[in-house]
């Protein structure tokens, strides 16, 4: 049986229990499994031993006792944050990291927090920020035009911010850039040139020296412009 989900585990030591079920060794304890909110659920663990027929109950401690091991290690540390929503954290970012960050780096980064990571991203827990969610996120971004470099760009600081959070013992998901499918650079547009209508009478309206040099450049077939 298990409890509802809490914010942070209740951790407790245990001793757990052996069971015979259909002629196999259980051991069976609680644990505390991080659900895809950020909060704990703690829920009942079967861990299958031997054969009752080639296992001693004794021998079937001694295989059981690891698990217990690792349960009640764990109940001694410190449990993680978990539950914040990035919108949040970055509040906690800007007060405690940003002002200590270059002036150009802090404008870059804030940029990207207001027009792109908050908006789209800022409602979602931590532990919500999968892979699969930057790559949603990646595919808005570039949906609006955005060149490859700026979509980077977002991504770095949103990386960093990750960073941080699980530096500071904060749940959080996480993901990686060589994971993630991004945009393809644009294809640049050929410069169009005059026509030699248009040459023509740029060339007559053009005052001394400036015709005379146009009409060089036109001669040797260097005149063209980006409109």
């Amino acid at each position: 049986m298990s409890t509802g989900a809490n914010p942070v585990p209740r951790r407790r030591f245990q001793r757990g229990s052996l069971v015979e079920k259909s002629g196999r060794w259980y051991g069976v304890y609680r644990d505390d499994v991080l659900q895809t909110d950020g909060t704990f659920k703690r829920e009942q663990c079967w861990q299958p031993l031997g054969p009752v027929s080639e296992q001693s109950e004794r021998a079937a401690w001694k295989q059981f006792q690891p698990y217990l091991d690792r349960v009640n290690e764990a109940a001694t540390r410190l449990p993680p944050k978990v539950g914040l929503t990035l919108s949040e954290f970055a509040g906690e970012w800007r007060r405690d990291v940003a002002v200590n960050l270059k002036g150009s780096t802090t404008r870059a980064a804030e940029s990207h927090l207001r027009a792109h990571i908050i908006p789209k991203l800022g409602s979602l827990h931590l532990v919500k920020i999968t892979t699969k969610t930057v790559q949603g996120f990646v595919a808005y971004l570039a949906g609006g035009g955005r060149s490859k470099k700026t979509v980077e760009n977002v991504l770095l600081t949103l990386s960093s911010l990750l960073k941080t959070a699980r530096a500071w013992g904060y749940a959080c998901g996480d993901f990686r850039f060589a994971d993630l499918t991004l945009p393809r650079e644009g294809v640049k547009k050929e410069p169009r040139a005059f026509t030699d209508a248009e040459m023509r009478r740029i060339i007559a309206a053009a005052p001394e020296p400036l015709k005379t040099v146009l009409i060089i450049m036109a001669v040797l077939g260097l005149v063209s412009v980006k409109l």
